[in-house]
């Protein structure tokens, strides 16, 4: 490995009042995070080769009279991320400078292909040596990710360390043109105290955040849009709709827990516009699929349906027998139809809810197809034109006389009737609303009696109407 052409110039070390004002956070694992230095670079459009540069300075403080939990660090990326450049010291109390040893303090994985034994990711896990209570851990590292990105996000806090300052400068090196109209955006998510702003360059952006303590693991609860404060940096589609051309430029956002924005970078009738723009365009495609639609004979439908049964006993028995004949087959080639579907199997799940919904369409039972966000990606704010961040799936949507209404998605056949994945639990689902209104939200809740944490498929989940809500376009949030 080629060393950096210069020493990386250590700042200098806290002064007391510093250490006193970490000592004070509460930092269950016995350290702070002094200071947090950020480098970012991402070249998109018109920048080749695409990738990602990350550079960081990483600096701890120990604060537990015993021995810290801190026994090491791991330096790992996104995908396909190399560790290029490690160094480190730990600086004792009276003074004392113990300089990382490579080959003693430094573990390297690496994940090399098949045959041509080319590098395809690396990671490093860092040992301090010498770590006391005073102690001061220095850590500098560079990361490269090769290829195409979209997003690229940070976590402000190190796994259960709380952070007294971190500062960010995140470069964005793209060209928008009439055939690729999109932007970035830069974006402080979750309860992150902090402010984005450009800076003297075009195009770069500054965050800085302060007195940043670390969340504690997700709740069971409801979430808000993000928990962890995290930095993200997402190319804006904006432009792709056609409906603003505030996406071909660099947006500075903060967004608190709830979703609110700071400053009038958007506004809220260019939110409802962009997902009402998305829906119609994925009920398109839908459309487009189903075709004429599922055309069953009366003997076949008199085999699994009863007119006048209650509505749940229709829902249900469409539901199995929409599953009874599909076939899940993911290497099936050029599934672009229905009939092509229940002749090849399924390559996507996204398939099976279309016809699902389809059949209700013959049945004439009222529903709507909604599109359900994935809970552990980023969760879903208005505020991100850019749906591939969100990890939207559809569902069937069908209203109840009262109470909760069913959300289906039929496409995962390990699925029993009236549940969702664990994955989509807790999350929101996006659908378009009567009179052209812009857009709604249901937070699916875990059903009594399931297991957390149970694999995908596994866990069931209903809905509840409290944050249902279907906001008309074109109206400003007050």
């Amino acid at each position: 490995m080629l060393a950096p052409a210069a020493a990386y110039p250590w700042p200098p070390l806290p002064d007391q009042a510093t250490r006193q004002k970490a000592s004070q956070l509460p930092a269950p694992r016995g350290v702070v995070l002094l200071q947090r230095e950020v480098q970012l670079t991402i070249r998109s459009l018109g920048f080749e080769p695409f990738g990602v540069a990350e550079e960081q300075f990483l600096r701890f403080l120990v604060t537990s009279s015993g021995k810290p939990e801190l026994e090491s660090v791991d330096l790992t990326g996104e995908a396909e991320a190399k560790v290029t450049w490690v160094e480190g010291r730990t600086v004792l109390p009276d003074g004392e400078v113990f300089q990382l040893d490579e080959a003693r303090d430094v573990e390297r994985v690496t994940v090399r292909s098949g045959k041509a034994k080319e590098v395809l990711a690396s990671q490093a896990r860092v040992r301090f040596p010498h770590v006391t209570p005073g102690a001061v851990l220095d850590l500098h590292f560079k990361l490269e990710r090769p290829g195409w990105v979209w997003a690229y996000g940070i976590p402000v806090t190190w796994p259960g360390i709380p952070a007294l300052e971190a500062h960010y400068l995140v470069t964005l090196k793209w060209t928008s043109s009439p055939w690729t109209p999109v932007g970035w955006a830069v974006l402080a998510l979750g309860p992150a105290k902090g402010l984005v702003q450009p800076t003297d360059r075009q195009d770069t952006m500054e965050v800085t955040l302060r007195n940043e303590v670390s969340q504690p693991a997700e709740r069971r609860s409801v979430p808000g849009p993000h928990e962890l404060p995290t930095v993200l940096a997402v190319m804006t589609l904006t432009g792709l709709r056609q409906v603003a051309a505030k996406g071909t430029f660099s947006l500075p956002l903060t967004v608190d827990d709830w979703g609110r924005v700071s400053g009038d970078f958007v506004t809220y009738p260019e939110e409802t516009r962009y997902y009402r723009a998305f829906l119609q365009q994925e009920l398109k495609k839908a459309k487009e699929f189903v075709g004429r639609g599922w055309s069953l004979g009366r003997d076949k439908l008199d085999s699994f349906y009863v007119p006048h049964a209650p509505l749940e006993e229709r829902l249900r028995a469409c539901y199995q027998f929409v599953q009874s004949q599909l076939t899940w087959r993911p290497a099936a080639r050029e599934v672009d139809s229905l009939s092509k579907l229940l002749k090849k199997g399924m390559s996507s799940t996204d398939q099976g809810t279309f016809a699902f919904a389809a059949l209700l369409e013959q049945l004439h039972i009222p529903h709507r197809l909604g599109w359900v966000a994935n809970r552990y990606s980023y969760r879903f704010t208005p505020l991100i034109h850019n749906e591939y961040l969100f990890d939207l799936t559809p569902v069937v949507v069908v209203e109840k006389g009262a109470g909760d209404p069913w959300v289906l998605m039929a496409g995962d056949l390990a699925l029993p009737f009236a549940t969702l994945p664990l994955s989509y639990q807790h999350s929101v689902v996006l659908v378009l609303g009567k009179k052209r209104r812009a857009r709604g939200a249901l937070e699916p809740r875990q059903r009594s009696g399931e297991r957390p944490g149970e694999p995908f498929g596994g866990s069931g989940a209903r809905c509840h109407r409290r944050s249902f809500r279907e906001v008309p376009c074109g109206k400003k949030r007050r």
